[in-house]
């Protein structure tokens, strides 16, 4: 049994994971989404990806926040969503939030996203320079900033 990320439990080592539980992890990055925009910017969930290794397991899964977003607070844009997308060997992609018994086997990937934060505060009032290294760090797309932020060149 191996539980690859939940709130009450410390996250595993890449290595640890690969070495005890019949997976690869390909991925593990911030889930940049188009959301949490405010004065003071929601922080990023997570994406990891793990390639199973072997047929015949099973997947189970129970994520909040599947539907309802992280609410914001005085005027900032809400967070994103949890879930699981199952992408089997074959190519075809199934999202979860909520599966028991869910059959994996080798070549097919668990891509795990948590939530984004959301954000505090009118996103108009954000700090100019924060939003500058927010798209230069490609925290942030240009056309979002513009939309979101009221960002002009």
């Amino acid at each position: 049994m191996f539980c690859g990320l939940h709130g009450d439990t410390f996250n595993c080592p890449a290595e640890v994971a690969e070495t005890r539980y019949g997976v690869i992890v390909e991925q593990q990055s911030l889930n940049i989404t188009d959301t949490g925009a405010g004065k003071f910017r929601g922080g990023f969930g997570v994406t990891i990806d793990y390639r199973i290794k072997n047929d015949n397991n099973f997947l189970t899964c129970a994520y909040t926040r599947a539907k309802v977003p992280p609410w914001s607070l005085k005027g900032g844009d809400n967070g994103g969503f949890n879930g699981i997308d199952v992408i089997k060997k074959a190519g075809q992609t199934e999202r979860y939030a909520f599966a028991t018994g869910l059959t994996l086997d080798e070549g097919d990937i668990v891509r795990v996203k948590t939530a984004s934060g959301a954000g505090y505060g009118d996103p108009i009032l954000r700090d100019r320079l924060s939003l500058t290294d927010d798209m230069k760090n490609g925290y942030v797309s240009k056309e979002y900033a513009m939309k979101v932020y009221g960002y002009s060149d």
